[in-house]
């Protein structure tokens, strides 16, 4: 199972993983992060001050510092993720992820979560893109860059 460590100061993270049409994931996620205001983990926190100065997440339906995931960058494929939580994908394409906050204060944010990813139904051999591989894996993701690293 493919194991990723999302820093709070990312704005997204790359996990490397190829998320096939038709495919059910699980994921799940643990620890705490959060901004000067702070604290939570990954399921989020209502929001509070950033509301009334209109600092508004990237999603606006989901708590703030929420665990989300998309597919390739497009917001139109945002799905919420928090503390756990199964997807059907309807569309192939790279999982992102990126904790749910105001996108010109990512900054200021600190913490991180681990996300531990679990394909539910059976691998496709021949959907998989050129190498991508969804081997077990841990990917240290910090606030300057990223670092694969194969178990």
């Amino acid at each position: 199972m493919p194991r990723i460590i999302v820093g709070g100061r990312m704005k997204v993270v790359h996990t490397g993983l190829w998320m096939q049409a038709g495919d059910t994931w699980r994921f799940t996620a643990a620890g705490a992060w959060g901004g000067p205001f702070g604290a939570c983990g990954p399921e989020g926190r209502p929001s509070g001050l950033g509301d009334l100065l209109r600092f508004n997440p990237c999603a606006a339906d989901a708590p703030r510092y929420c665990l989300m995931g998309m597919l390739d960058h497009d917001y139109a494929t945002t799905f919420r993720i928090g503390a756990g939580a199964d997807h059907d994908f309807a569309r192939s394409g790279r999982l992102v992820v990126f904790a749910n906050a105001a996108l010109p204060f990512y900054w200021n944010d600190a913490g991180r979560v681990l996300l531990v990813a679990d394909r539910l139904s059976p691998a496709r051999e021949a959907d998989q893109p050129p190498n991508i591989s969804n081997e077990d894996r841990t990917m240290m993701v910090g606030a300057v860059g990223f670092e694969p690293t194969t178990r």
